[in-house]
């Protein structure tokens, strides 16, 4: 179980810090955006930091039944917020190139 979780780990750090570059090279070449960019940075460190303390807190199960199932769920929940994050920089990115 120990090896799933540093597999999961590793995949949140890959995910975050992927949308987290994508976030700061668009503010930098968009620097209009950079408030809500900001904002976006600081709230993918956010997600990221409650992901590590969730699988901090599996590492610690008794049940590994249990401690599967919200690994699963925890995996879930980081797709679907990297999508929700590379959605929104997409669609930013699409306003951008409409006005250049």
């Amino acid at each position: 179980m120990l090896e799933k979780i540093q597999l999961v780990r590793n995949a949140i750090d890959n995910i975050m810090n992927d949308v987290m570059e994508k976030a700061f090279h668009h503010s930098v070449n968009y620097p209009q955006d950079s408030d809500y960019l900001n904002k976006m940075i600081r709230d993918i460190r956010s997600d990221n930091e409650t992901f590590v303390n969730q699988l901090h807190s599996l590492k610690g199960s008794n049940d590994e039944v249990s401690a599967k199932e919200e690994l699963n769920a925890l995996t879930k929940v980081l797709k679907n917020k990297s999508l929700v994050y590379l959605s929104a920089l997409q669609k930013l990115k699409e306003k951008d190139s409409n006005k250049a």
